[in-house]
């Protein structure tokens, strides 16, 4: 019986154990096509999340979910997971998702263009990746994301001095990563922002050797969300440069890569490079049909923003209400013990008073009773 029960204890620790390392590589594999096929890793994310009793795996697992919407550009539910568990952010304890949550909220803003918004949550991010140690490789990993992400603001504000600072101290930290390839599609979405940095400078051979890196960081991984920007990205410079079929060439790749993943803004920025190549070379049926496809998506991805704002908004107000009721419920409470303490003081008074005055009374019979004698 002994034997029979020692051998079922270690079936079952067995069975945990392969369930854990299973679920494990699963998340990791989840992770690694979030940018390839962002409805795969989605579909894996949301099954691991019905067996997951754990709340610091759970919110690993809902910071994942939530950037497989963010790369389908679906701001309003990206968003939406994002704040539900920001509100619960008092219940994580582990310092890394705490940090991976502000991030991403960060991350969110910024592409929304909310920028001093995205600041105060990676000022926060940071804050928690500078308290684990040098020998924790997360902390390279999340200051690398957080400074790039600060580089990205400082692009879309056209100061392009302080954005490439910011990317090469992201690029420092990321390539502290070992092994390399745990990395690489960050340093790809690095190397294609300062791209557009060089770009905007006018420094075409820099700009190109950006989005070559960013090309080569991202066909390791076979990441096809990454590898269609930089293509993109790539083909404007040899736009600027008058060599449009070189262009096209690029936009078809760029196009074919981009199917699968659904993201308005890579085909918004296709479509645009497509029509703007078509109508230089006076190809205007071309360009009318993918110039068509531009405004379209452009409507959606607006409509898109603006419902993730709103949500934004929601949230923000829902934040501010709590913390009305929060700070109510605090001065009634005070008010209530101010009131309470106020009523005992009242009786005490009322007692020792009744007290003093029957003393008194009593001093007075007594002086009165020596007076008569």
């Amino acid at each position: 019986m002994r034997i029979l029960t020692f051998i079922f204890v270690f079936c079952l620790f067995s069975f945990q154990i392969f369930a854990k390392e299973t679920n494990d590589s699963l998340f990791t594999k989840a992770k690694e096509i979030v940018y390839q096929d962002p409805d795969e890793s989605l579909k894996i994310a949301t099954e691991l999340l019905k067996t997951e009793k754990d709340f610091n795996r759970q919110s690993r697992l809902y910071i994942l979910i939530s950037t497989a919407y963010l790369a389908k550009r679906d701001y309003d539910s990206s968003l939406k997971i994002l704040h539900k568990l920001q509100n619960s952010l008092s219940e994580i304890t582990d310092v890394v998702v705490k940090s991976e949550l502000s991030l991403r909220i960060g991350i969110q803003y910024e592409q929304m263009e909310l920028y001093s918004k995205s600041i105060e949550q990676l000022d926060i991010a940071e804050d928690f990746a500078k308290t684990l140690t040098e020998s924790n490789e997360m902390k390279f990993s999340l200051l690398g994301k957080i400074y790039a992400v600060r580089g990205m603001i400082y692009k879309n504000q056209s100061n392009t001095e302080l954005a490439l600072e910011k990317f090469l101290i992201s690029i420092k930290s990321l390539e502290n990563i070992k092994p390399k390839f745990n990395s690489v599609n960050n340093l790809s979405v690095v190397y294609y922002n300062m791209g557009y940095c060089y770009l905007e400078d006018k420094k075409w051979l820099d700009a190109q050797k950006a989005f070559e890196k960013s090309v080569e960081y991202a066909k390791i991984t076979k990441a096809n969300s990454l590898e269609a920007f930089a293509y993109k990205g790539l083909s404007e410079v040899y736009f600027v440069n008058g060599n449009h079929q070189k262009a096209l060439d690029l936009l078809n790749l760029a196009e074919e890569k981009s199917k699968t993943i659904g993201d308005l803004t890579l085909n918004e920025g296709i479509f645009k490079g497509k029509a703007d190549n078509f109508l230089v070379l006076n190809r205007f049926e071309d360009y009318q049909t993918y110039n068509n496809k531009y405004l379209q998506t452009r409507f959606e991805r607006e409509q898109s923003e603006l419902k993730s704002i709103n949500r934004s908004i929601e949230n923000q107000l829902l934040q501010k209400e709590n913390k009305i009721n929060e700070l109510e419920k605090q001065f009634y409470l005070k008010f209530g013990l101010l009131l309470f303490i106020g009523f005992v003081m009242m009786v005490v008074l009322v007692i020792l008073f009744v007290k003093f005055r029957k003393v008194n009374i009593n001093y007075q019979k007594n002086i009165q009773k020596l007076i008569n004698n």
